[in-house]
This record gives C-alpha cells, sequence and structure tokens, in this order.
C-alpha cells in the first residue's frame, strides 16, 4: 500500500511584512524553483487560518504552511494531520479488503 506523508511547515511572523508572498508560498508548497501562475495552482488559503495580517495558512498537496498562529492552532493543525493520515490509513485497508472479498466472490460465482 502506498504511503501518505504530508510535510507541515510552521513559521513565525511578528508583523505582517514578513508574511511570505504567493511565489514563496507556492515554491514551499510544490518544493520547485517556478515561476507562480494562480491559474495552474491548487494551493487553497482558508478564511480560518488567515483572520489576522500576522496569520498565514496556505494548503496544498501534501504541504502545509502555517505562519504566525499560537501554539495551541499549530498544535490543533498537527493533531488534525496525524488523524487524517491514520484514517486514509485505515480506509485503505478497508478497501483492500472489501476489494479482496468482492473478488473471492465473483470468482467463487463462475465457477
Amino acid at each position: 500500500m502506498a504511503t501518505m506523508v504530508p510535510q507541515l511547515v510552521f513559521h513565525s511572523l511578528d508583523t505582517p511584512d514578513q508574511a511570505p508572498n504567493d511565489d514563496i508560498v507556492q515554491r514551499v508548497i510544490y518544493r520547485t524553483d517556478l515561476p507562480y501562475r494562480a491559474e495552474h495552482s491548487s494551493i487553497r488559503y482558508p478564511a480560518e487560518l488567515n483572520r489576522r495580517p500576522t496569520t498565514m495558512g496556505a494548503l496544498g498537496p501534501y504541504v502545509s504552511l502555517i505562519c504566525g498562529h499560537q501554539d495551541y492552532i499549530e498544535n490543533c493543525v498537527l493533531l488534525s494531520a496525524v488523524q487524517a493520515v491514520g484514517s486514509a490509513a485505515r480506509l485503505r485497508e478497508i478497501r483492500a479488503g472489501a476489494y479482496t472479498y468482492v473478488h473471492r466472490f465473483r470468482h467463487r460465482a463462475t465457477n
């Protein structure tokens, strides 16, 4: 089975000027040095993580960037990621078992 390994990047911000711009965000999330093009991006900026000028949250495929949030918010993000990865792994196990039983049933039905 495939392994899901999300990355969480936490960064402190003291002033709004320290917030990373869209180009830096896409370089962190996509881990590549390409020019930023909003029309080709799947990065999301949830309103709840971007309420204040000194806080920022950007979510991409397998990488999340959290900036300027209090410790308890960062802890919640970490625990949510752990829960999501654990749930996804369990669902993959259930799906694999279900496909095995369906395959056995179909094979038995043809005999």
